[in-house]
């Protein structure tokens, strides 16, 4: 073949390095190599190939049979095959990369066989080529690793958001939420979850926390069976899921089913090393499908769930237990104030009075500050043995109008108190107890009413069991739930004394032990609390009883 230069050869290959140099990846530089090699040597036919695979064919179609005789001649060590249609056609190959099986194949119409010059060039080529097929690749190895640097700093900084949510103990409900937000952006679904096993009904999931999921839906799936989608069967199964065909597959949520989602993956989630739910990651792109590193990050993940779950529920019992400690303190000194209440009213009447008394009152006094010692010390003695553990202690046989007067005794020192009780009503009680609650109805009508006025204690008779009402001046706010009243630390903005709001929680309390009740009726001048409890005897004995009224 006649050539116009003698750098003929040098200007095709500049030419050549030009092209290939220019693609950003390999598939493309394979390509325009070809056609450039083809285009260059007046080649009919251009094939590169790394062993039996072709990696770019210009000239030819790859089902093309003639492909694999110019292949076959190569591999040969042919110079030259009969083609149909071609007739006689010249070869020449090149290496790409030593080792690899990579050749470039030409093959050229014609008896005439490619010069020193060309074979010079096409072997320059196919080097040329080799070497940018290398560079090309280590650069595509460097974005990728750039890309994953990229995503595992993502990763790092969302899990230290994470970490300081927890570490700052912020609510649950924001760990959790900033979770499904860190998962769903990781990821880049459209859909996050995350649910937790009912504490009701351990064979069902409930969304603790959600984004992406559209509002009527989420609020037909907030609550499923375990097994039940990607997530169900994660938290059942204690493993990673992964569903692809999301409609198509056995066992899926129906409802995101309808709504079009194509694929989901599910992590177990853990609490204090159970299995306590599961998060998910899923998407309504068709033919997603989820990487190693989208696994890894979602197990990654999962572990952090886990991590607040279990802290959350620490801090929890923490809470619970320093709450149960301030209550227990709260309830020792409530129970220990009130009979010291009686025994310094009783002593201070006696030192303030002492001259004008007469030895009878005198004597019932300090009868009444000394059997309120002995309740302070019974109830000391009882804190220390662990006896509140059951509020409720041993019942005792006792008489109804026994049981009143024992629980007036001492408050008359302090309030006019009257009475009306039912003579000849016994009970099976746990006195105590009574003597208690009704300590809570009196030292609370004191703290609530005018100073001097009467203090009401009126008993009824109502099978199977008696009601012990105390009434006394005053009201309620209109607008107050007297449930509100029966809550701890609560203290009505008349109160007199120091208490710090346990007594009618503690009252209550009592009575439930007893089985019995508490409650509040109020009138336009007055408010009375009434405890109803068992007597505790059958009732079906005949029974004298005579209503008597006494004044205190």
């Amino acid at each position: 073949m006649p050539r116009a230069a003698s750098d003929w050869g040098t200007h095709q290959l500049s030419e050549f390095l030009a092209s290939v140099t220019a693609f950003q990846d390999e598939p493309s530089a394979l390509l325009g190599a070809t056609e450039r090699a083809a285009e260059a040597l007046e080649a009919e036919i251009a094939v590169t190939v790394r062993g039996s695979q072709i990696l770019a064919l210009v000239g030819l179609s790859n089902d093309d049979p003639r492909v694999a005789a110019v292949l076959e001649a190569n591999e040969a060590g042919e110079r030259s095959v009969t083609l149909d249609g071609l007739g006689v056609t010249s070869l020449v190959s090149s290496d790409l990369e030593d080792g690899t099986g990579s050749f470039l194949v030409l093959a050229r119409a014609g008896p005439s066989r490619f010069d020193g010059q060309e074979v010079v060039l096409v072997s320059n080529m196919g080097r040329t080529l080799g070497l940018v097929l290398r560079m090309l690749r280590t650069l595509e190895a460097e974005r990728l690793a750039a890309s994953r640097l990229r995503e595992r700093q993502h990763l790092l900084e969302r899990l230290s958001k994470i970490q300081r949510s927890i570490s700052r103990r912020a609510p649950l409900q924001e760990v959790l939420d900033t979770i499904t937000e860190g998962i769903r952006e990781l990821t880049g679904d459209e859909i996050s979850g995350l649910r937790l096993f009912d504490p009701d009904d351990p064979g069902f999931l409930v969304v603790a926390s959600a984004t992406g999921v559209r509002g009527e839906v989420l609020e037909q799936i907030r609550r499923s069976p375990v097994g039940e989608g990607a997530g169900g069967r994660a938290a059942a199964e204690g493993r990673l899921v992964i569903i692809d065909n999301y409609s198509s597959a056995p066992g899926t949520v129906g409802e995101f089913a309808e709504d079009g989602m194509q694929s989901a993956m599910a992590a177990p989630v853990y609490q204090d090393g159970a299995i306590a739910g599961s998060l998910v990651s899923a998407s309504y792109k068709p033919g997603r499908a989820y990487s190693e590193d989208e696994q890894e990050i979602l197990l990654a993940i999962a572990e952090f769930a886990s991590i607040a779950l279990t802290d959350a529920k620490t801090v929890q019992e923490m809470n619970e237990a320093r709450q149960a400690k301030e209550m227990f303190l709260a309830m020792v000194s409530h129970e220990l104030k009130t009979p010291l209440t009686v025994m310094m009213g009783a002593l201070r009447t006696v030192e303030a009075r002492t001259d004008s008394l007469s030895a009878p009152v005198r004597d019932e006094l300090l009868r009444s500050a000394l059997n309120r010692g002995r309740d302070l010390q019974r109830l000391i003695e009882m804190l220390l043995k662990g006896a509140r553990a059951e509020l409720a202690g041993a019942r005792r046989h006792i008489q109804l109008d026994d049981l009143v007067a024992s629980s007036i005794r001492g408050f008359e020192a302090v309030r006019p108190i009257q009475s009306t009780m039912h003579a000849g009503v016994p009970l099976l009680v746990d006195d105590d107890a009574v003597i208690q609650i009704l300590g809570v109805f009196i030292e609370n009508a004191i703290s609530h009413s005018p100073e001097g006025s009467t203090i009401t204690v009126e008993t009824a008779v109502e099978p199977p069991g008696a009601s012990i009402t105390v009434r006394n001046e005053g009201s309620l706010p209109a607008d107050l739930d007297p449930e509100e009243l029966f809550k701890p630390f609560q203290r009505g903005g008349d109160a007199t004394s120091s208490g710090v709001g346990l007594g009618l929680y503690i009252a209550r309390q009592l009575a439930e032990s007893l089985g019995g009740t508490v409650d509040v009726e109020r009138g336009t001048e007055d408010v009375a609390f009434i405890l109803w409890f068992p007597t505790g005897v059958d009732e079906s004995a005949d029974r004298h009883s005579d209503l008597v009224t006494q004044v205190h």
